[in-house]
């Protein structure tokens, strides 16, 4: 059996690394998107997905490195319950 998706510990480290790093508002939609009322945790991971690629698309080019590793180590947790969701390229795309 594997063992369960848990985004949590990284998305926190990434959570603060933007804030730290003047990026806010992109912090606070991941938070947003961490706790949208849903039926289950996979559609949380989803969510939390899907606001990673739009964080890393609409500002990736711009944010420090540790964010930038600690988004993609979410996405690689999450891609655990949705291999769908895509790792962008280094441009953020």
């Amino acid at each position: 059996m594997s063992r369960p998706v848990d985004a949590k510990p990284i998305l926190d480290q990434a959570v603060a690394t933007l804030r730290s790093g003047g990026f806010g508002p992109e912090a606070e939609r991941l938070v947003a998107a961490a706790q949208t009322p849903t039926s289950s945790s996979s559609e949380i991971l989803g969510e939390l997905g899907l606001a990673i690629l739009a964080v890393l698309r609409d500002v990736g080019h711009l944010l420090p490195r540790d964010a930038k590793r600690q988004l993609r180590r979410c996405l690689k947790e999450i891609r655990r319950t949705w291999p769908d969701i895509a790792l962008p390229t280094d441009d953020g795309r």
